[in-house]
């Protein structure tokens, strides 16, 4: 969980530093790419072909964890926006 959100808080903080000193030219669309290679989709197939083949109790904890990780990126881009913000650059 840590180690998620502290990619997800370094991939936008360092986006919208790079955004700033005009290296990147929307950072919306730059914070977007770079996290959806973080995100866990092989994981949610997985626990979707588990839950499939009627190993619920792997299916669910896939998917829990996958749902874990996909929360703390989000979190932690979210936190890497706010504090940009709340620095003011």
């Amino acid at each position: 969980f840590i180690s998620t959100l502290t990619e997800g808080f370094f991939v936008s903080f360092c986006i919208r530093i790079a955004s700033c000193i005009h290296i990147v030219d929307n950072p919306e669309i730059s914070s977007i790419s770079v996290l959806m290679v973080l995100v866990p989709g092989l994981a949610i197939v997985n626990a979707i072909r588990d839950i499939i083949a009627g190993d619920l109790v792997a299916g669910l904890a896939r998917g829990a964890e996958a749902f874990i990780v996909a929360a703390a990126l989000s979190f932690g881009a979210g936190l890497g926006v706010l504090l940009f913000d709340f620095i003011g650059f």
